[in-house]
Parts: C-alpha cells; sequence; structure tokens
C-alpha cells in the first residue's frame, strides 16, 4: 500500500535530513499527524522563520541573529583571545562551558592536511 501523497512527500523531505532514513522520515511524519493543528502551525513557522531571522556574524562567521553577534559586540570579552572553530555547534560546545572568555573564528568545516 502507497501512503497518500502528502505524507509520502514529507517522508521524502524528512529523509533528505542528515541522518534520517525513510523510516525515521515515516515516524516522523506519523508523530506529526497527531499533533494540534496550532503545534503544526508553530512547528512549520519555525521552519519558516529559520532562515529569516538568521545572519552571519561578520566579524567571526557564526550563525546568529544579529550582527555583530553578542560575542563579537560584547566589549567584557579579550578580543586578543581567538578560539579557531570547525562551525557554530562548536562554538556552542565551548560557551557552554563558561570557560573561554575570548572571541572566535569559524571555520565554516574542517581544514585536510
Amino acid at each position: 500500500m502507497q501512503y497518500p501523497n502528502s505524507i509520502q512527500k514529507l517522508i521524502d523531505s524528512f529523509s533528505k535530513l542528515p541522518t534520517v532514513g525513510p523510516k525515521t522520515a515515516e515516524r516522523y511524519v506519523f508523530h506529526l499527524l497527531k499533533k494540534t493543528d496550532s503545534d503544526i502551525k508553530e512547528f512549520a513557522n519555525n521552519l519558516l522563520n529559520l532562515k529569516k531571522d538568521i545572519t552571519v556574524c561578520q566579524q567571526c562567521f557564526s550563525i546568529q541573529e544579529k550582527n555583530p553577534c553578542n560575542i563579537c559586540g560584547d566589549p567584557r570579552r579579550d578580543h586578543q583571545l581567538i578560539c579557531v572553530v570547525s562551525n557554530t555547534q562548536d562554538l556552542n560546545a565551548i560557551e557552554s562551558t563558561g570557560q573561554y572568555n575570548g572571541v572566535y573564528f569559524v571555520l565554516g568545516g574542517l581544514i585536510n592536511t
């Protein structure tokens, strides 16, 4: 039995996400079918606003909501100390420790040697 087109299209969309195979995508879709209309609208609005509300900090190149980001714009930070990271997720991991008071430079990938 084939799924209705709207279900299959959403399964196909979720399957394009990293580490999401067809079975996981199918579970996501059927989970969403159990949600209220307001929950679905909130989810859809969050997806639509993702690109609209996000920018890249022109100083450190992290993905943030403003430019310069809160870190680069903070005068209490040590701007002489720069931590080079691969991506914004790595930056957030370091920030969550509360141990680093410098600024960052986000490469946007790894350097192969």
